[in-house]
């Protein structure tokens, strides 16, 4: 009976150390080899074990499957390594023992600070799905043969900003590619026509690159793409209209480039475009209206171009849009009253066109909304005597831009402007003193104040400046003492008055100045000991 018994006892314990054996690999226990490797590339790192989060906490009695940072398969084989944002300093060879580690898939050390060349190595990984080295200070040149990889779905070079390299001519039929970021390095060359065999690409992001040409024609093939996006290039030819009839395209951003001509006016438009950036190009023509009638639109961004003409006044528009920027253009007629009724508008940017009219600040139909207006360097006028009745159907404005907008004292209503934080009245003809509630608008909140070529020639001075940091009182009239400045100002401009002495101690009063100017006054005498302290840029 006992011998039943403990036969039965070991079979039992034979069988409960089998299903452990099964269970541990199960959960993907990791092999001896995996660690001993893992923790090699430990040793070759240099880092910050007071501010790791990651190797700090690879505990060698652990299994390392556990460690953080650290990916296995239910074989036990390591298949992910994540060391992002591990304050590591050195140690570029411990990557080329990543060759150790053959079953990688995805492969993830942003903000590690190598400096030091590419390794010519990730195109060796057969099962690799994600390359993502953003901030390395990688140099040198990326091998085409990286993005020709057959399973990999996201490579993310990013902001290594030494980096060079060029896009492959030839990327494969159907390839598993499905984000393509290279933004801010030195890649230059062309976008390949064969990008359009990347059918599975949602996102294109080679921002402040060195690329240029055309966008290629197979762009239209990419019926999953999320995001383009190719500010600070040298793309060049028409902007493709195709791109506006691309079913899951929510972002274009195409600032800052060399594209050229008109964009035709399309009908029948139902892209999901949320966001539109146009500006800095050399677009012209008309802006078609179907940008204001895209459903899902509410950034919409065409500063610095060649635009021209009016704009027609829309009817029954329900445009989303929350941001308008069509600044620095060549724009005619009145301001559109369609722009006013934006019900969900918080930024609208007009400043240097052609603009004219009156603009009425008490039309915009959502006034809580708006928190951003610059209208100025036009022809315009502003609507200036507001009713008291009418004071609650102005916006809250946090910034408000009236440069050149041909007015002659300042707006009563600034007043009631208790949100206010930067202001802009330079290019008018505003003469004589400058009223101490100015400086007392904004509840103190006021931190930019610009009031330069006008006609003004005193100042009330305030009991206290609050927060301005940023005062331009150039090319007006002033003369006599300069008068007390800002204390947390760091960039005061009073040149082109009639200034006559500076206070003795001028540069104990401006302890955080970077610019001062005092240039074309009538200031004599000698320069005051306080400024010794200084190691601000001044100009006298």
């Amino acid at each position: 009976m006992k011998i039943l018994m403990f036969a039965w006892i070991s079979m039992v314990v034979l069988f409960s150390d089998i299903l452990r054996i099964n269970v541990m690999y199960g959960l993907g226990e990791c092999l001896p080899d995996q660690k001993a490797v893992l923790v090699k590339i430990r040793s070759q790192l240099s880092y910050n074990s007071s501010l790791s989060f990651k190797l700090v906490l690879w505990d060698e009695r652990v299994d390392c499957c556990q460690w953080p940072g650290v990916s296995c398969n239910d074989d036990g084989y390591t298949i992910g390594l994540d060391l992002s944002y591990e304050p590591i300093t050195g140690g570029v060879n411990a990557i080329f023992l990543l060759k150790l580690l053959p079953s990688l898939s995805v492969i993830r050390l942003d903000w590690v600070n190598f400096s030091a060349p590419f390794p010519d190595l990730f195109s060796d990984f057969t099962n690799l799905t994600v390359l993502s080295l953003e901030s390395c200070n990688f140099t040198g040149t990326v091998p085409h043969k990286v993005f020709q990889v057959p399973t990999l779905q996201t490579i993310n070079l990013t902001w290594n900003k030494m980096l060079e390299g060029s896009l492959p001519d030839y990327f494969p039929e159907n390839g598993s590619l499905q984000r393509l970021q290279l933004g801010n390095t030195k890649f230059s060359g062309r976008l390949p026509e064969s990008i359009g065999n990347l059918r599975l690409l949602s996102q294109i992001d080679l921002t402040g690159c060195s690329l240029s040409g055309a966008i290629p024609a197979s762009i239209t093939k990419l019926t999953n793409l999320v995001e383009l996006s190719l500010d600070g290039n040298s793309f060049s030819g028409p902007i493709p209209v195709s791109l506006f009839f691309l079913p899951s395209l929510t972002t274009i951003s195409l600032s800052e480039n060399k594209f050229s001509g008109h964009i035709n006016e399309l009908r029948n438009v139902t892209s999901p475009l949320q966001y539109l950036h146009l500006s800095g190009n050399n677009l012209e023509g008309s802006i078609p209206s179907f940008f204001f009638r895209l459903h899902n639109l509410t950034v919409l961004s065409l500063s610095s171009n060649k635009f021209s003409g009016h704009i027609i006044d829309l009817q029954n528009v329900t445009s989303p849009l929350q941001y308008l920027d069509l600044s620095n253009n060549n724009l005619e007629g009145p301001i559109p009253l369609f722009f006013f009724q934006l019900q969900n508008l918080s930024s609208l940017h007009l400043s240097s066109n052609k603009f004219n009219g009156i603009a009425h600040l008490t039309k915009f139909k959502n006034p809580e909304n708006i928190w951003i207006l610059d209208i100025s360097h036009n022809s315009l006028a502003v609507e200036t005597n507001i009713r008291a009745a009418e004071l609650s159907l102005l916006p809250e404005f946090r910034v408000l831009y009236l440069a050149s907008c041909n007015l002659q004292k300042f707006p009563d209503f600034l007043k009631n402007q208790s949100q206010l934080q930067m202001l802009d009245l330079s290019s008018n003809a505003i003469s004589g003193e400058i009223p101490e509630w100015i400086f007392e608008i904004g509840t103190r909140n006021l931190v930019f104040l610009n009031l330069s070529h006008n006609l003004l020639d005193n100042m009330q001075e305030p009991k206290e400046y609050g927060s301005l940091y940023y005062l331009d009182l150039n090319s007006n009239m002033f003369s006599g003492q300069i008068p007390r400045p800002p204390h947390v100002a760091w960039y005061l401009d009073l040149s082109n008055n009639s200034f006559s002495s500076l206070p003795l101690d001028i540069g104990h009063q401006l302890p955080n100045v970077t610019f001062f100017s005092i240039a074309n006054n009538r200031v004599s005498g000698t320069i005051p000991l306080s400024w010794c302290h200084w190691t601000c840029h001044s100009t006298a």
